[in-house]
């Protein structure tokens, strides 16, 4: 169960890099997408150089940090490079299919920057619907390939709606709500997460209890 939780937390982070489209809930489509509306709300900024930091609270363990940056990025891809307070960073790809966007590849490393796993996902596992009208519903099945072994997550993720949400970076009004279930090796995890418009992923609550809060932010 340990296991799951990590890499829970590890999908939630991933879904910074995202651009999607919102505009209230009534809109559809994605940056690089040839159906997104001009007036699509950018819920996910990918621009490289893009920062965020997050704060991590639990009934179970000591309150941390993490911060995450855009690395590379574009129309149909990017890879983000997060860092937490106690060990090393992880580097995610993720892309574009079919309208969504979803993790292709995760790499951890430790403080010396040596390579200690090794993750891809096929097919890509879904971060963020290929649309957020409220009501959206969308569910992706991926083989989870490591050192050999495979296994596989089902995530499902369902738009709730407009809501304000304030962290300690800030009050956003018209934050977009999602939740997600992940079903991975028998155990069902829930998450409901928040996104801003023009400030992206702001906060997350947990199945275990944990809560992730924006605590500052730099857009490109």
């Amino acid at each position: 169960m340990k296991s799951f939780k990590r890499n829970r937390y590890l999908f939630i982070a991933l879904a910074f890099l995202l651009s999607a489209c919102g505009g209230g809930g009534s809109d559809s489509g994605i940056p690089g997408n040839s159906n997104t509306p001009t007036h699509t709300a950018n819920y996910y900024p990918v621009t490289v150089g893009s920062k965020w930091t997050y704060s991590i609270t639990s009934a179970n363990s000591t309150p941390s940090t993490w911060s995450s940056e855009i690395t590379q990025g574009g129309a149909a891809s990017y890879s983000m490079k997060i860092t937490t307070a106690s060990s090393g960073y992880s580097v995610i790809d993720a892309a574009l299919t079919n309208g969504a966007w979803g993790v292709t590849k995760s790499v951890s490393y430790d403080p010396s920057g040596a390579v200690l796993s090794t993750i891809t996902y096929s097919p890509p596992q879904l971060l963020f619907p290929s649309k957020t009208d409220i009501g959206t519903h969308e569910t992706t099945t991926s083989t989870l390939t490591s050192g050999g072994n495979n296994s596989q997550a089902t995530i499902d993720i369902t738009v709730d709606g407009i809501e304000s949400v304030t962290v300690p970076a800030g009050t956003f009004a018209n934050a977009l709500k999602l939740t997600s279930k992940t079903t991975m090796s028998g155990s069902t995890a829930s998450v409901s997460a928040w996104y801003a418009d023009g400030a992206g992923f702001v906060k997350s609550e947990d199945t275990y209890g944990g809560t992730q809060e924006l605590t500052s932010y730099t857009i490109r």
